[in-house]
């Protein structure tokens, strides 16, 4: 199809593929923001005024995979785009193969390469928009709840194999997630003894699934897939299931920063990789920090954390589109999280990086309980709320107010040497580094990782807090 026909077909679409494509336009820099001013308010009037559904559904794909960047994630509307797109996928028959007859006024004449244009459309659907509500910490639909597939066969002559792989790998986990939810208590820090096992049973159902020949993004993607369902060990009371658990999951977290690097090296991957992805990235680089700053570091290969978290830093600087975007903030707080030897450490100098205390955004709360802790030691802000009494160390002085200036954009960026100080950014070394500051401000930060807590309700709605977002016009 030409832009034309795109654009006749549904502006929203045009648009969406338009701003996507201008993240990465070398030729008109400034075309990037001109474009994404208007997606968001064009994407409103488009999903509700309810006609041409299959487009604007595939629009919103692309802004799911591809977000148009924000400061905070306080303010990223993809998740609420994809419940939307989500609903109205389903309003339209999208769920049931070869039935959307059953949910239209109109007499349909659908062509076969029209009715597989919308399996196939759903089968995105699904991944696309559970997966980013994994990452983000919030439960999903099982795939048996949404669909009434007739059998395997069907999957198989719609759908290109790649899909396929993705679609299977995605059922793994959302059956696994639904028996961990059912057969254990996550909430309580001794879940009982079935997790480790009921993890050991669905990652060797994920191994069983051979990637698509040739595609070197699927073994990616089952790799992240692994590390989401061995995330939960973190959960576990600590036993030698667990340890053995987190061990592998130390391994799995940097054999995919390491995959990230090598794609990115080959084929400049984190110029055009999903925020999915970089969900994933943050995942296996929180895991690897939390495994480190634990008594499991003597299990685990600490050289090769270092260089995989290392190598995740570098791949978030890369990935960013804009200044002080999501990218390139997470690239400064791994910075700090690693150059800070007092993170995950009680005052008697126990390491206590694999202690868990959030609990309740499923394998995301691994990397949600460390943004407290990150908070807690580099925020002028208030201390972590799920910091037991006297437990951990402080991290600055009675009298002291944390830095709030970040005077080296990089951990890996030369200083003065100065006697009996090691400027080597390593694990061995933490404490000679020099103490890193902010550059951005802390109070505004920390909502990148869409905490409902940072909304005021009292007694209502704040309409104060609400001010800062422009105002959109809808038809």
């Amino acid at each position: 199809m030409s832009p034309e026909q795109y654009y006749e077909r549904s502006p929203f679409l045009f648009w969406s593929i338009v701003a996507t494509g201008a993240r990465r336009f070398a030729d008109d820099p400034t075309l990037f923001q001109r474009v994404v001013s208007q997606v968001l308010q064009i994407a409103l009037r488009a999903l509700f005024s309810y006609s041409n559904p299959v487009p604007n559904i595939q629009a919103v794909l692309i802004l799911c995979l591809w977000p148009v960047p924000t400061n905070t994630m306080f303010r990223d509307s993809s998740h609420t785009l994809a419940g939307v797109a989500m609903q109205l996928a389903v309003q339209n028959g999208l769920h049931i193969f070869g039935r959307e007859q059953d949910y239209s006024r109109q007499n349909i004449d659908a062509k076969n390469s029209e009715v597989a244009l919308r399996f196939r459309l759903w089968i995105h659907c699904v991944v696309t928009f559970q997966s980013m509500n994994l990452v983000g910490g919030f439960p999903c639909w099982t795939t048996s709840e949404l669909n009434n597939l007739e059998s395997d066969l069907l999957l198989e002559r719609s759908l290109p194999p790649s899909l396929l792989y993705r679609y299977r790998l995605h059922k793994v986990q959302t059956d696994a997630i639904q028996a961990i939810t059912q057969s254990t208590q996550l909430l309580e820090p001794n879940c009982g003894p079935p997790l480790n096992s009921l993890l050991d049973i669905f990652d060797a159902q994920v191994k069983a699934l051979v990637p698509t020949p040739n595609v070197g993004i699927d073994a990616l993607v089952q790799k992240c897939i692994r590390l989401g369902i061995r995330a939960f060990h973190f959960f576990a009371a600590p036993d030698t299931a667990r340890t053995a658990g987190l061990v592998q999951l130390y391994a799995l977290c940097c054999s995919v920063l390491d995959m990230l690097h090598d794609l990115d090296i080959a084929d400049d991957f984190a110029l055009y990789s999903t925020q999915w992805l970089h969900r994933m990235l943050m995942m296996a680089s929180h895991s690897i920090l939390k495994i480190t700053r634990s008594e499991l570091r003597a299990h685990v290969d600490v050289e090769h954390g270092e260089s995989a978290y290392f190598k995740a830093i570098m791949f978030a600087k890369k990935r960013s589109a804009e200044n002080n975007d999501l990218d390139s903030r997470s690239a400064i707080i791994l910075t700090q999280l690693w150059a800070s030897d007092s993170v995950f450490c009680k005052r008697d100098g126990t390491l206590i990086g694999d202690r868990l205390r959030m609990r309740s955004r499923l394998f995301a709360s691994v990397m949600f309980d460390t943004f407290w802790h990150w908070r807690a030691t580099f925020g002028n802000w208030k201390a972590n709320p799920y910091k037991a009494d006297d437990d951990e160390a402080e991290t600055f002085t009675e009298g002291q107010q944390p830095a709030t200036h970040w005077a080296s954009p990089s951990v890996f960026i030369a200083h003065s040497p100065q006697p009996g100080v090691s400027t080597t950014p390593s694990a061995r070394h933490a404490s000679t580094l020099p103490a890193p500051v902010l550059e951005f401000d802390t109070l505004n930060a920390f909502p990148d990782w869409e905490w409902a807590a940072e909304v005021p309700l009292v007694d209502g709605i704040d309409f104060a807090a609400m001010s800062q977002f422009p105002g959109v016009e809808v038809d």
